[in-house]
């Protein structure tokens, strides 16, 4: 999918420098857009566009970042208009790849509300562990949901 620029669009946002990490970077975007926490946790929320439509897709989020263990959580979203077209699974593979080779992380983890099917089966087609059911893990719409969860180590050679 040539028309998705996944992180170009970020480096370009804050004006990178040479000399500074992507890790760095990573932590100076995230604290400089405090208001677009998810769930509360502060993350960096990427926009899906395709430069060919100029359209909206959904977004790929990536936060809950804890550098002392290398660990991080992801959310994507795409709108049902485009489900089926693999964008939810090139975005993920993307946001993956960023976490191993850009910010040095360990592990990435997924909670899924137990009614999202269409996620659920995501996350098992990229290969993801299912690691169990957090109960009442999230408050959704004034009720409590289950989550399950399910995670991503990076391979030993990155």
């Amino acid at each position: 999918m040539d028309d998705f620029d996944w992180f170009g669009h970020m480096d370009a946002s804050i004006g990178r420098s040479p000399r500074m990490s992507r890790r760095r970077m990573f932590k100076l975007f995230v604290t400089s857009q405090q208001d677009a926490s998810i769930f509360g946790n502060p993350g960096l929320r990427l926009q899906i566009f395709c430069r060919h439509r100029r359209s909206w897709f959904g977004y790929m989020a990536i936060y809950d970042c804890r550098w002392n263990v290398e660990s991080a959580a992801i959310d994507y979203y795409v709108l049902n208009q485009h489900w089926r077209r693999g964008i939810a699974s090139e975005a993920v593979r993307a946001a993956l790849g960023y976490c191993w080779t850009e910010l040095g992380l360990h592990r990435v983890e997924a909670c899924i509300d137990e009614r999202n099917v269409r996620s659920i089966r995501l996350a098992e087609s990229l290969g993801m562990t299912f690691e169990g059911v957090r109960r009442h893990g999230a408050r959704i719409n004034g009720r409590w949901v289950n989550l399950r969860v399910y995670s991503e180590l990076a391979s030993l050679d990155t």
